[in-house]
């Protein structure tokens, strides 16, 4: 199953073992950042881009040069 675009809070959650307020936090956090780079970016509130997700949680690229996963398409 492909991937979805944005991730939610369940998945930060997951991700990070924090509480559902801090992952909507995380989510603020990020989604500000973005908008402050891309001021007519799509955002949508309490999820977030998973592609600026990954790339400002894990870095944009693993150890071996991959991108986690993540198509260009998605």
């Amino acid at each position: 199953m492909a991937q979805k675009m944005y991730v939610d809070v369940n998945e930060i959650m997951k991700d990070w073992g924090c509480s559902r307020a801090k992952g909507y936090q995380i989510i603020a956090e990020l989604n500000a950042q973005l908008l402050k780079m891309n001021p007519h970016s799509i955002i949508i509130q309490g999820k977030c881009n998973r592609k600026w997700y990954f790339e400002n949680c894990y870095g944009a690229l693993d150890d071996e040069g991959e991108d986690g996963g993540l198509d260009e398409d998605s």
